[in-house]
């Protein structure tokens, strides 16, 4: 039990939740009660979510040596306290390679070169590109993108230029505030992660000047992408800049906001308001005259 709790973490399975991008197309396509375009969809999502935790395994790998002296990490990276050993590690590894190749191969997916694109750009941005200041947080941001756009490739729909850009600067927005809860912590740590060491590139208040403008260009062009869609969803605005506000309310007075992903599990409002956002924009959609 103690050995799978340890896989799981590995594997970063909570993270799974920002794999849920590549839904967004169909769900705006008026697709989502197509069991057809359900299903592939779902296997984006599968091989997304193998070839992300493949990206994380790489990393804790490369990071290894950081982690093991970082407060925290030491603690809670399987690889580093000892829970999966480096040989573990690889077997898992492999094995997620083999399953993403084995799907490829099979089922002929037609996301598969994006995954495979997606996985490229990682393991580059593990090794070399993390310690450029402003293109690693592009990198991340990009991450996000590319779960659209395999959402699109699957279910065989052109992804919407409102959706890239959107899709963008909310990635943007959260890589910012990540950066900047990590300053936050470095100040106060005795012991800093120096396996960021592009942090030494960054402040606080740029930090949260580039996250004012992610912020506002989000709601901008997610405004501009509704509109396009349907008259009737402009109501969402208010319910997406809600939950803006709450994520950055909770980043600003109660000093979240390090793992993104963590908060839709922690704050019970920011994952109701995205349950909300979800059925009320699918609903508007299907609707759609």
């Amino acid at each position: 039990m103690q050995f799978l709790k340890a896989l799981i973490s590995l594997i970063r399975v909570k993270q799974w939740v920002k794999n849920f991008f590549v839904f967004a197309p169909l769900i705006f396509s008026n697709s989502f009660l197509d069991p057809q375009k359900i299903k592939e969809s779902v296997f984006a999502f599968i091989l997304f979510s193998l070839a992300a935790s493949g990206v994380y395994i790489v990393n804790d790998l490369l990071d290894l040596s950081y982690d093991k002296k970082h407060p925290i990490k030491s603690i809670k990276r399987p690889i580093a306290n000892g829970s999966i050993s480096i040989t573990q590690a690889l077997g898992t590894l492999l094995a997620i390679y083999a399953a993403i190749l084995g799907l490829v191969v099979y089922m002929d997916l037609p996301e598969s070169g994006v995954i495979g694109f997606y996985i490229c750009v990682n393991l580059v941005y593990s090794k070399w590109l993390k310690n450029l200041p402003i293109i690693d947080m592009f990198i991340v941001a990009s991450g996000f993108v590319f779960r659209v756009l395999a959402g699109s490739l699957a279910i065989h729909v052109s992804l919407s230029a409102w959706m890239f850009i959107t899709t963008f600067s909310l990635a943007l927005f959260l890589a910012s505030i990540k950066r900047r809860q990590e300053l936050v912590f470095l100040g106060r740590s005795k012991s800093p992660d120096m396996s960021r060491m592009v942090l030494s590139h960054y402040s606080i208040p740029l930090m949260d000047k580039i996250a004012l403008i992610s912020c506002i260009s989000t709601v901008l062009y997610y405004s501009m992408f509704v509109l396009t869609i349907k008259m009737e969803l402009i109501y969402s605005i208010p319910i997406v800049m809600y939950g803006i506000f709450r994520y950055w309310m909770l980043v600003e007075i109660f000093e979240e906001g390090e793992s993104p992903t963590d908060l839709v599990y922690k704050d019970p409002q920011i994952f109701v308001v995205t349950l909300i956002w979800a059925l009320y924009s699918g609903y508007e959609i299907f609707t759609k005259n």
